[in-house]
C-alpha cells in the first residue's frame, strides 16, 4: 500500500507531501489544480519515462520519493532479494530523481542505487494504473496470464509446467556440455594420452622435489658430515678422556659427598640424567654417522630424479603439483571418451522422459487456460 508520495520540483510543484490512508483515497479539484501532474510523478516513480523538461523552472532536480506498506508474502519481497536489496520490515522507499541538464535520471530503493528498469520492475509490483490507455498491467503477457491462471485455479499447473520446462532445459545442457567435452577430448587424444603417460610413468609424489634436495645435500657433503659426527662420537665416547669415561670417574666421589652430607642426594638425579644424556648423544651420534653415505652414483641418481621433476613441473603447470593434476586432469578426459557413450545415452533417455513430462504438464495447463478463458 502507498503511504506517503512526496514531491519535490516537479512540473508545477515546488514541494508535497501526500500521505495516503488505508482504503480509498480521492484527490479532488478544477482543471488545472494539480491532479494530474500527481498521477504523472507517481508513473515517473514506477518506471515512467522522465524527460528534462518535467523539472520546475528554475531548478536543478526533481525528486519523487514513495513510501510502501508490503505485507509478508507479497511477490515484490522475492523479486527485490533476488536483486540484491534488503527489505529489513515492511517500509519500502522508492526514489528517482530527475536532472534539468538532461543528465541520465537516478533511482534508489531503500537507499540502494538501482537502475531505472530495475525501478520500474519493481514499481509495476507495488502500483498499476487503471486511466485512459494506463491499464500498464494489462499491457504486459506475463500479468495476463498471471490473471489467467489465478481465475482458472491454474497457479499449480503453471508451476508445474515451468519446473518440467526447466528439468528439460537441464538434461539438454549436461547433453550439450558431455558431448563439447567428448568432442574436445577426441581432438586432444593424442596429446592426453602422451601427458597422462608421461606423468603417470614418472610415479610423481607431492613433496618429492624438497626430500630430494635435502637427500641431495647430504650426499654432496657426505664426507664432511662424517667426519663431523665421527668426532663428536669420539669426543663423547671414544678413549680415557671421553666425556661418558670422565663422567663415569665421577660416580665415586659423588657417591662419598653424599654418605658425609645426605642432602647431597640431589646431586645424584642431577648426576644421572647428565650421565645417560651423553650415553644417548653418543648412541644417536654413531648411529648417524653410519646413516651418512659419500655414494656418487646415488647421487647422480638423485640429480636426474630432480631434473626430471623441474621438466615436467615446467612443461605441466609450473609446479610439482601441477603437474601431477596435468596428469590426472588428461587421463580424466581419457577416461570421458570410454564412459561418455554409456552417460549420453542415459541423459538423452532422460531428455526424454522429461520432454514427455513437459508435454503432459503443458498440455494440462492449456487445458486449464482455454476453459479460462
Amino acid at each position: 500500500m502507498l503511504t506517503e508520495l512526496r514531491i519535490r520540483n516537479f512540473a508545477i510543484i515546488e514541494s508535497v507531501n501526500l500521505p495516503f490512508a488505508a482504503g480509498l483515497n480521492v484527490l479532488s479539484g478544477e482543471t488545472g489544480a494539480g491532479k494530474s501532474i500527481i498521477v504523472g510523478a507517481l508513473g515517473l516513480l514506477i518506471g515512467d519515462r522522465a524527460a528534462s523538461d518535467q523539472v520546475r523552472t528554475g531548478a536543478e532536480r526533481a525528486t519523487i520519493e514513495g513510501v510502501f506498506e508490503v505485507a509478508a508474502g507479497h511477490a515484490v519481497r522475492k523479486l527485490l532479494d533476488g536483486r540484491g536489496v534488503e527489505l529489513d520490515d515492511s517500509t519500502l522507499v522508492l526514489k528517482r530523481e530527475v536532472l534539468a541538464s538532461g543528465a541520465r535520471t537516478r533511482a534508489w530503493i531503500n537507499g540502494s542505487p538501482v537502475t531505472a528498469s530495475v525501478l520500474a520492475e519493481v514499481g509495476r509490483q507495488l502500483v498499476n494504473v487503471h486511466g485512459q490507455h494506463e491499464a500498464q498491467a494489462l499491457l504486459d503477457p506475463e500479468a495476463q496470464r498471471a490473471i489467467l491462471d489465478q481465475f482458472g485455479n491454474a497457479v499449480h499447473a503453471a508451476h508445474a509446467t515451468a519446473a518440467a520446462w526447466r528439468a528439460l532445459a537441464d538434461a539438454r545442457a549436461e547433453v550439450q556440455s558431455l558431448t563439447a567435452r567428448r568432442d574436445e577430448a577426441r581432438k586432444r587424444a593424442d596429446y592426453l594420452t602422451h601427458v597422462a603417460a608421461e606423468v603417470e610413468e614418472a610415479q610423481l609424489r607431492e613433496g618429492e622435489e624438497e626430500s630430494l634436495a635435502d637427500e641431495a645435500h647430504r650426499l654432496a657433503h657426505g664426507e664432511e658430515l662424517g667426519m663431523l659426527s665421527r668426532g663428536v662420537q669420539d669426543a663423547l665416547d671414544d678413549g680415557d678422556d671421553s666425556v661418558v669415561r670422565r663422567l663415569g670417574q665421577l660416580q665415586r666421589p659423588r657417591g662419598a659427598l653424599q654418605k658425609i652430607d645426605p642432602t647431597a642426594a640431589r646431586l645424584q638425579e642431577l648426576y644421572d640424567a647428565a650421565y645417560y644424556a651423553m650415553v644417548e648423544l653418543a648412541q644417536a651420534s654413531a648411529a648417524y654417522r653410519d646413516s651418512i653415505e659419500s655414494d656418487p652414483a646415488r647421487l647422480d641418481v638423485v640429480e636426474r630424479r630432480r631434473d626430471l621433476l623441474a621438466k615436467l613441473s615446467r612443461k605441466h603447470g609450473g609446479t610439482l603439483r601441477g603437474a601431477i593434476e596435468a596428469g590426472r586432469a588428461a587421463r580424466a578426459e581419457l577416461d570421458l571418451l570410454d564412459t561418455a557413450a554409456g552417460d549420453l545415452r542415459g541423459l538423452e533417455s532422460r531428455v526424454k522422459a522429461a520432454a514427455e513430462s513437459l508435454r503432459a504438464a503443458a498440455g494440462a495447463l492449456s487445458a486449464l487456460r482455454r476453459a479460462a478463458s
